[in-house]
Formats: C-alpha cells, structure tokens, sequence
C-alpha cells in the first residue's frame, strides 16, 4: 500500500491511496459462438475483400479452444461457409481463406438480411456461451430496408441477446449504419 497527501494554497488536502492486492483469480471466460458475416456485395473492391479476408484469418487465429465459428459471405442473399458452427482447429483459417476466395464480389447489398441469417446460424445454448455477430462490409445498404430506422426496427428483436461488432471496410463505409 502506498499513500501520499497534499495540501493546497487555500487549504484544502487531499490525500490518495493505492492498493496493490495480490489475488491469483483468472477471469472466467466462456466459450463464444461467433458468425462472420462478410459483405460481397459490388461495394467491395477486390482489396478491400483482401483486408476482410486478412481479418478474418488474424480472428480465428486468437478464438479459444471451446469456441466455435461460420462464416457467411452476402449479398441480397447469403452463402454459408459449412452448415452450423465449426469448432476452431488447425487448418481451419486456410478453409476460411479458400471460402473467400470463391466469392464473387457483386450483387446489391442487404443489411437486413445479413443480420438476419447471421443471427439464424447461432444455435441458441444458454448463458455459458457468448453469441458475437462480426460484419465486414460498407454498411451501405442497396436492397432491402434501407434507412436506419427501419434497418433498427428491422433487426432489433433478431440480433437481441448477441454482441454485434462492425468492421467498415473502406472510406465511403455508412458509419451511421454500421
């Protein structure tokens, strides 16, 4: 423990106190159900495409052992990676890479959908997993609700419960949406 005190010109003193304790407790941590959703839409050039696909790959690098993922790549409608969740093992970045480099980037984009079918691929378990949406896209909506009130009445029910995290991918991204 270390303390130190001060006293102003005017009088008034104050004094502060820090603490150090020495405790051994790990956070506990629960497994997570993640679902990347990637935007193939014609918004997204062949480099931005590579960026996502770069930050996919360093993501599942650091998922734990319990933990499990999907991959969806989506325009109006959505391709999965493999049906339901993947537990994270060797090999499984270089199967995420070759998914992604069979897609086409084309197509007019839907938000709405995007986030339905990525809330669909997450089996509910119970509390002792957390369930965590990934976009990576512009967030530009071109089909589909396209305002961001609507998008928010769209959406609120189905993504209620999971963790949403948004990747803008490029400078002409729709911060507001995302």
């Amino acid at each position: 423990m270390r303390s130190r005190t001060h006293l102003d010109r005017d009088g008034q003193a104050y004094f502060m106190v820090s603490l150090r304790p020495d405790l051994d407790v790990k956070p506990a941590r629960r497994p997570v159900d993640t679902v990347y959703v990637l935007d193939r839409s014609h918004g997204i050039t062949p480099e931005l495409w590579a960026t996502a696909r770069g930050i996919v790959q360093a993501s599942l690098a650091i998922h734990g052992p319990d933990d499990r993922v999907s991959l969806i790549a989506c325009d109006t409608a959505c391709d999965s990676w493999k049906p339901g969740l993947t537990g994270v093992r060797d090999g499984i970045s270089e199967q995420a890479a070759a998914f992604m480099d069979h897609q086409p980037l084309a197509g007019a984009s839907d938000v709405g959908e995007m986030m339905r079918a990525a809330a669909a691929s997450l089996e509910e378990h119970g509390s002792e997993r957390e369930r965590v949406v990934v976009y990576l896209g512009d967030g530009t909506p071109t089909s589909g609700e396209m305002s961001v009130d609507g998008l928010l009445r769209e959406v609120r029910d189905t993504l209620s419960g999971l963790r949403l995290q948004a990747v803008a991918l490029g400078a002409p991204s729709d911060l507001l949406v995302l």
